[in-house]
């Protein structure tokens, strides 16, 4: 039976919506919506990360401590094991050049949309950690057990979308990450994560 709360706990911090700004304080779901407005249920937790929705505009998203992070896509996007956004993938072919390396991806179109693609992805700098691997149906969810791992920071200039899927690539600064490594991820399949999401510097685009 859920309870009735007159006012949001005043120990609560103060979240803001990235859809449409709304500003309120965080309740858990056997809490009902009295709170209305700019305030934000509390779904579900993973690791240190909680999966939000704003009681407003029905966005969700994800939120960690003092950070909203990238938003989740139809509550089929999933999280690593320290709650960063996480969505598989198919990479694609690896190439090379003077100064950077780039390595293609594909996200099925059930996994993310294309206005949260283009917020997370374009003129975007990203932290990330590429995953090679496989997906496992768990019964109640999708267990991912990755065989090879490779972070590092890249650039995201654009994306592509059709009926399927939304199509990027991200480019890393040759200098900064073993291009053997990044070879291996050509052509096979895996797991994106996001652990930082800034805007390009001006001049570095």
């Amino acid at each position: 039976m859920p309870t009735t709360a007159t006012s949001p706990p005043t120990t609560q911090p103060i979240v803001e919506c990235p859809a449409c700004g709304g500003r309120g304080t965080i309740y858990d779901a056997d809490i009902e919506d009295s709170y209305r407005t700019h305030s934000f249920q509390r779904e579900a937790v993973r690791g240190d990360a909680s999966t939000l929705r704003c009681v407003r505009c029905n966005h969700h998203f994800f939120h960690r401590g003092d950070e909203t992070m990238a938003k989740r896509s139809r509550n089929n996007q999933g999280t690593s094991e320290n709650g960063h956004p996480m969505w598989p993938c198919e990479f694609g072919g690896v190439s090379i050049g003077d100064a950077t390396a780039r390595v293609a991806l594909r996200i099925d179109r059930s996994k993310i949309t294309v206005n949260q693609a283009d917020e997370t992805f374009v003129g975007h700098r990203l932290g990330v950690t590429l995953q090679l691997g496989r997906q496992h149906d768990e019964g109640q969810g999708e267990l991912f057990e990755s065989e090879l791992e490779f972070a590092g920071v890249a650039d995201c200039k654009r994306i592509g979308a059709n009926s399927t899927a939304i199509s990027t690539s991200l480019q890393f600064s040759l200098g900064d990450i073993d291009v053997r490594e990044l070879a291996k991820f050509a052509k096979g399949q895996g797991a994106l994560v996001i652990a930082s999401v800034e805007a390009i510097p001006e001049g570095d685009g």
